[in-house]
């Protein structure tokens, strides 16, 4: 069945249409490849078999070794940023995913429930009852291929979490403002699972001292996970809901604990919709650092190793890998080092795909724990928090996983 599969990614001529060169600098960063070793799974082997598909010399027929190809691509962005031909496979891969219904798992129904806040909230504590290692929600999600695969499922989600935050998202907190934004109109974004899972992190930002915050009604998920699976449709209609609501608070600054919302805010929303002007968008750390507020670091982690995890979507989508590392150097007087490369999160990627998710994660961990009795990693994206705090507790590893607010509680 993978013959006629194999045979397109080994052949050493260059597609035609394609920039790419066959030089090799894509698979040097690619975190899947890195662990699969496999061809087809490379972003060099994707190129190719989409060149090979758009110009009907490979027939989809083949198996479904194409899709799986094209299912285990993290869209973290590496292989683009490291192609000097030009040749941006994360985006081919993302077409791809839009074009074949193959690709489709998830069901409509969830990306309705995701575009419907207030139902999510009533509907989110209702899943939280169902047993997390029966595969039901795998089902229903249409997330379960294997029967191990629900005992795999690592990350356990406190869905009930919501009903704490209701007050917060629903509120407009006002913090003490500093003299360098005074004036200016800070309108908070929260995002899905600072707000579902980690209340805790969105109420540590609130409370940063220097920032004057509101929070927007009505405000909703990014669109990211609808975007990087192919739903360009319902990551336009939260994009345009999220505008709404935003707009109505007429901010000068949209910040967001979280990186992967930053990029989908600033980068995505505005091809996606044709709509700007809802203000500047900023990461916390970017915010901290070009506002020159320092918090104080909370006495625990004053003599705990730091390692600064910036998430691919800082890295590659918001060309920020200073803001994070520069921070946290400051505060621990430059005893921070900085973690190389993805997590493996990948949102609905470390669900999909849990195994091959933790083999790439258990290489961070390795690489921290090899000096290390024990250490704290400190990032800005909700999905790498999640990806870090759960795994590594399901490993067993002496890693403590926190969100960059975090630190000053």
């Amino acid at each position: 069945m993978h013959e006629t599969i194999l045979k397109a990614v080994s052949n050493t001529s260059i597609p035609q249409g394609s920039p790419c060169t066959h030089c090799g600098a894509c698979l040097a960063v690619c975190p899947v490849y890195d662990i699969l070793r496999t061809e087809c799974f490379s972003p060099r082997g994707r190129s190719h078999l989409l060149t090979e598909i758009e110009a009907e010399r490979l027939p989809l027929n083949t198996g479904g070794r194409f899709f799986e190809a094209m299912d285990a691509c993290l869209q973290c962005g590496a292989c683009s940023a490291s192609c000097k031909a030009g040749e941006d496979t994360a985006a081919r891969v993302l077409q791809a995913r839009t074009r074949f219904k193959e690709l489709h798992t998830i069901p409509k129904w969830a990306w309705h429930l995701l575009e419907n806040r207030r139902l999510l909230d009533w509907t989110l504590p209702i899943l939280s009852l169902v047993p997390q290692n029966s595969g039901l929600l795998l089902r229903l999600l249409g997330l379960f291929r294997h029967e191990r695969d629900a005992l795999r499922l690592r990350i356990k989600p406190a869905f009930k979490t919501a009903i704490d935050t209701i007050t917060l998202k629903n509120s407009c907190k006002i913090c003490k403002s500093s003299a360098s934004l005074a004036g200016l109109r800070i309108a908070f974004f929260i995002g899905c699972v600072q707000n579902y899972i980690y209340p805790r992190v969105a109420e540590a930002i609130a409370a940063i001292p220097g920032a004057s915050l509101c929070i927007p009604k009505d405000q909703g998920c990014c669109g990211m996970p609808a975007w990087t699976n192919g739903r360009p449709d319902t990551a336009k209609e939260l994009a345009l809901k999220n505008i709404t609501a935003l707009r109505k608070a007429e901010p000068d600054i949209v910040l967001t604990g979280c990186a992967s919302c930053a990029d989908m805010m600033r980068n995505h929303w505005p091809s996606l919709t044709g709509s700007k002007g809802i203000g500047r968008v900023m990461e916390l750390s970017q915010f901290l650092v070009e506002y020159g507020i320092v918090p104080a670091l909370a006495p625990k982690y004053k003599d705990m190793p730091l390692y600064a995890h910036i998430p691919c979507h800082q890295r590659y989508g918001l060309k920020d890998t200073t803001s994070l590392p520069s921070l946290l150097t400051g505060l621990t007087n430059g005893k921070t080092q900085v973690t190389q490369g993805c997590c493996g999160g990948g949102g609905l990627f470390g669900v999909k795909h849990t195994e091959l998710s933790a083999s790439i994660l258990q290489k961070q961990l390795q690489g921290i724990l090899s000096g290390n009795k024990g250490a704290c990693v400190v990032t800005t994206c909700s999905g790498c928090l999640l990806q870090w705090r759960e795994l590594s507790k399901a490993m067993g590893m002496p890693i403590e996983a926190v969100h960059l607010a975090e630190l000053f509680l």
